[in-house]
């Protein structure tokens, strides 16, 4: 059996870096040998400090503890908006850049068992090697719990959504 992928995701605006479990990013329960998985994983992670990450030199890293419904990743909202450029999974040939972002964007909701989303794009741009990539703002129906993280290199800290802030959602 393969071991799902875990998610390893910088958040710029709190100057955190993730390490997500795959059942967290997929909104579902864990199954019993993700458990055993995570177990061996905090265990490995015990004492780990540093991190040589090439030209940005030494991080040091510590344990933080998260407050669900007060963290912006992690908190329940309608309304959801990109910290990380969004890269397109599969990029549909018909429509424009702002359709296929869209289209795919619901997709990988689908995928996750998530409600599709409307999608508001912007700084879209097409890059050699990578393909569409852009921000959004995903509007959902009913309010979502994070984290969600979508898109073609969401394993690599892509596609990273925050609550939109000074939303309600009821």
């Amino acid at each position: 059996e393969v071991a799902p992928h875990l998610l390893f995701v910088f958040d710029p605006p709190r100057r955190r870096f993730l390490v997500l479990a795959p059942h967290l990013a997929d909104h579902r329960e864990a199954q019993p040998s993700e458990e055993q998985y995570l177990r061996v994983l905090d265990a490995a992670l015990e004492g780990f400090r540093n991190l040589r990450a090439g030209e940005a030199g030494l991080l040091s890293l510590r344990p933080v503890s998260i407050e669900p419904d007060l963290d912006p990743l992690f908190a329940s909202a309608k309304r959801w908006e990109s910290v990380t450029p969004y890269h397109v999974t599969r990029h549909t040939k018909s429509g424009g850049a702002a359709q296929a972002l869209s289209s795919d964007v619901n997709e990988e909701c689908r995928r996750r068992g998530m409600p599709g989303p409307a999608v508001a794009s912007r700084e879209l741009r097409g890059l050699p090697d990578i393909g569409l990539v852009g921000d959004a703002e995903l509007s959902f129906p009913v309010p979502l719990r994070g984290p969600i993280v979508l898109g073609r290199n969401r394993h690599a800290g892509g596609g990273l959504f925050q609550a939109k802030q000074g939303v309600k959602d009821g």
